[in-house]
């Protein structure tokens, strides 16, 4: 198989870490920043199933070595009475028995022998301190894309559409890198031809000015949809299994070599008819990708549907009074300690915090550690979160975050604390005052006109959220949501919740054909619910023009649909393309096809 550690070292180090490196300062105790990447290790489940730990590894050009912290620390996200466990160099070389010339090869031998799993961030990472979890995407390195089964344990078809995918990539790389998860998913990753660092990519007028500056993420995605819509062909027998929410610069991707935490087999290379091969560092040569994707994906790069008031705007009208804390409302505070003390904050509540965090010019690393007190933390959908509310909120919105009173009025007292949106005092948004007054004003003048028309608009997103009266959802609904999508409950009952509710609203005993009822459903979402979507990876306003979000789309609904069916809530009929509506049996439908046609009759 080759040399476990020895590969995994090359590996984080990449391609092009040698040149990237000029940039940083040699000497640590003098060093700008460091350049890294961010790692993740996750013990077998049946040892310490839950426990997990983030750090960055990061790059020694004297010696050019790789160095992992000193101690690595192990924490239970979501368990906040689980005491975090430690693995220090010094541990692991006497009670291991292992060896090392730096701290990240004594590591990755002991999580070699304790049969751990090792992954590593797609792009690299700079960070200012090596106690970091996470460092800020610095310059992009790889693409992935990952595909798995939907719904099943059945690799055959996932199979076949990694060989057709190689077979459409042949023409722009020379073999990509291949690897089996261990598990039940499959990554194609294709280097670039060199780096590609923030600006790069800005677009300018003719004049060399900036009209634009363009994201490492949005790069990133451009190239990912360069890879499936022209590389692929957005062909729908590879891209009905492709994992769009890999689509991100900060992506982990597990390292060859290192055991799958779940099924306890190790991650493997595989040469391009998926048969195993050793572990080669030379495979990442052979991985990179012609030299025109730099220039076929100038067109998708450039066609990016991006506000042109981002985040660069909304910083520049931050307040200059102190420290970044000090621009933060009072109330947007009393938010975020109430977040840390008792580990749940509502959605509207998170939002603010949020919103407000990025307006005041915080990174996403200062966010991130804020909410890494929620009990429900993943850094995954947390990023997702703090992208679209950068886009939505301080994009379209023109860079107005949420209001004290969206938030009492939506939270309801639920998991927020106690806050006088008109009594708090807040010495740092008082220049926001003229933005907030004109909307009380508004009201009394379209109260007599709009009343009738606004109330229902506003009451339907609530409704959508929480089941009609009517239909009980079992928690094995959610429980079995949970687990087949592999996301938090959180995510997944917000997603149940609102086909539920639009199921509710449909009269009983109809057969419907699912697709057009996914037509209504999508039809039906709200705020929250495109916020959801993207949580998810799917973006809301390209299902019906991208196979592959509408993909990820449709094998989320089917598998809600099938714990609904078990749940007695609606039947799949035998042409396996309508469904009828049975509201947890309160209907009482009829089986036959004759009753079906008379309820539809009617």
């Amino acid at each position: 198989m080759g040399d476990v550690v020895g590969f995994a070292l090359a590996f984080i180090k990449g391609l092009h870490y040698r040149e990237l490196l000029l940039d940083a300062e040699p000497d640590v105790n003098r060093r700008n920043f460091y350049l890294a990447r961010d790692v993740r290790v996750l013990p077998p489940v049946n040892k310490l199933g839950g426990y997990h730990s983030r750090f960055i590894a990061w790059f020694d050009r004297l010696n050019d070595l790789v160095h992992f912290p000193s101690s690595i620390e192990f924490t239970k996200p979501g368990d906040k009475n689980a005491k975090p466990l430690y693995l220090s160099v010094t541990e692991a070389r006497e009670r291991l028995g292992v060896t090392g010339s730096s701290s990240a090869e004594v590591l990755l031998r002991a999580f070699e022998k304790l049969g751990y799993a090792v992954q590593a961030s797609l792009a690299y990472t700079r960070a200012s301190k090596a106690e970091v979890y996470s460092g800020e995407a610095y310059a992009l390195e790889r693409i992935m894309l990952e595909l798995e089964p939907k719904g099943s344990k059945d690799l055959s078809g996932v199979k076949d559409a990694v060989l057709r995918a190689l077979d459409s990539l042949s023409p722009y790389v020379e073999m990509p890198i291949v690897i089996f998860s261990g598990h039940k998913s499959y990554y194609i990753v294709l280097e670039l031809p060199k780096p590609i660092g923030a600006s790069e990519y800005d677009i300018r007028d003719r004049l060399g000015v900036v009209v634009r500056r363009v994201s490492l993420s949005e790069v990133h995605r451009a190239f990912y949809e360069l890879i499936v819509r022209r590389y692929l062909r957005n062909d729908n027998g590879i891209t009905r299994y492709l994992d769009n929410q890999v689509a991100e610069p900060k992506r982990l991707l597990r390292v060859p070599g290192f055991k799958h935490e779940m099924s306890g087999q190790p991650a493997q290379l595989l040469d391009t008819d998926l048969h195993p091969i050793d572990l080669d560092p030379s495979i990442m040569d052979r991985a990179v990708l012609t030299k025109d994707a730099l220039t076929d994906a100038w067109p998708l790069i450039y066609a990016l549907d991006t506000p042109r008031t981002g985040r660069k705007a909304v910083m520049s009208d931050n307040p200059q009074r102190g420290t970044r804390w000090d621009c933060l409302p009072g109330w947007v505070r009393a938010l975020i300690d109430y977040l840390g003390q008792t580990g749940e904050l509502c959605h509207y509540g998170r939002l603010a915090v949020a919103a407000w965090m990025i307006r005041c010019g915080f990174t996403d690393e200062e966010i991130h550690e804020v909410f890494k007190h929620a009990s429900d933390y993943n850094p995954r959908t947390t990023q997702y979160h703090i992208n679209y509310t950068r886009e939505k909120y301080l994009g379209e919105k023109g860079g107005r975050p949420v209001r004290c009173e969206t938030v009492v009025e939506n939270c309801k007292g639920h998991n927020v604390p106690s806050i006088d949106c008109k009594s708090l005092p807040n010495p740092p948004t008082k220049p926001e005052a003229p933005t907030a007054d004109p909307k009380p004003k508004e009201k009394p003048e379209s109260k007599t006109e709009t009343k009738s028309e606004v109330k229902p608009a506003d009451a339907k997103p609530r409704q959508v959220s929480t089941p009609r009266v009517g239909i009980e959802l079992p928690g094995t609904v959610i429980e079995g949501v949970v687990k087949e999508l592999r996301e938090t409950p959180v995510v997944v009952r917000e997603l149940v919740n609102w086909v539920v509710g639009y199921l509710g609203s449909l009269p009983c005993c109809r057969a419907i054909d699912i697709g057009k009822l996914l037509d209504g459903l999508l039809e039906s979402a709200n705020e929250d619910i495109i916020f959801t979507l993207y949580t998810l990876g799917i973006d809301y306003k390209a299902v019906w023009t991208d196979p592959g979000y509408f993909s990820a789309l449709w094998d989320a609904f089917i598998t809600i649909l099938k714990y609904l069916e078990d749940a007695g809530i609606v039947e799949v009929r035998d042409d396996g393309a309508t469904i009828v509506i049975t509201k947890g049996g309160m209907c009482r439908c009829g089986n036959t096809e004759d009753q079906v046609r008379d309820s539809n009759r009617a």
